[in-house]
């Protein structure tokens, strides 16, 4: 159990009468290192009142909290030490992504009207390839992200914002889970609770699965 950030603005999780003690629960946790040449690990932590625990993993001793979501738990976390961003997705629809360095705001990825299930950031080469076609000059990170409305959604984060770049709509397919394969990506898999789908790296659709229940 963990108490609430000092700041936090969001309600008692589950309701005063259901958390009276407003107990701080722990919704998704990743562990790796914040930026390339970090000497340790992190832990990071994404919490019920919104905000992200950041703690070393040897010491357990707590290196930065950072304010998430007002009015929101975080549902998800993904970090990317070479890219040196903390992605923490929110249960009212939007993601922020966070430099690891300073823990200042990157950007705010918006587009949701319902919890975000999780996010990665996309192979830089798979990026190039697909998705920053219309950019000029140096690329940005790319950030996919995943919710129950049945897209994959892509932004390019910039200075202070971020820009949609694409998206893979799938009908009656609610996307509760996805991944890269290691390397340069060059697949992609996309889960639901009764289907598997898997894309080549020009993010066409090229099998479904029907899982065996």
């Amino acid at each position: 159990q963990l108490p609430p950030a000092r700041d936090s603005s969001s309600a008692v999780y589950g309701g005063t009468n259901r958390n009276p003690g407003g107990v701080c629960y722990v919704f998704d946790a990743t562990v790796g290192r914040l930026y390339p040449g970090q000497s340790n690990d992190v832990v990071c932590l994404a919490l019920s009142d919104g905000s992200v625990r950041v703690l070393d993993q040897r010491a357990g001793e707590a290196v930065a909290t950072v304010r998430g979501m007002d009015e929101s738990h975080l549902t998800a976390l993904c970090l990317s030490t070479e890219e040196g961003v903390l992605l923490a997705c929110g249960g009212r629809g939007c993601v922020v992504a966070y430099d690891t360095r300073t823990f200042s705001v990157r950007a705010v990825l918006e587009g949701y009207g319902r919890p975000v299930f999780g996010a990665a950031v996309v192979p830089r080469e798979l990026a190039k390839e697909h998705v920053l076609t219309e950019r000029r000059g140096e690329e940005g990170s790319v950030v996919m992200t995943w919710s129950t409305d049945t897209c994959l959604r892509f932004y390019e984060l910039g200075a202070d914002n971020a820009m949609m770049r694409h998206v893979v709509q799938h009908q009656n397919f609610p996307v509760y889970t996805a991944a890269f394969s290691p390397g340069q990506g060059r697949r992609l898999v996309s889960v639901s609770y009764t289907h598997l789908r898997a894309h080549e790296t020009s993010l066409h659709l090229v099998c479904r699965l029907l899982l065996e229940k």
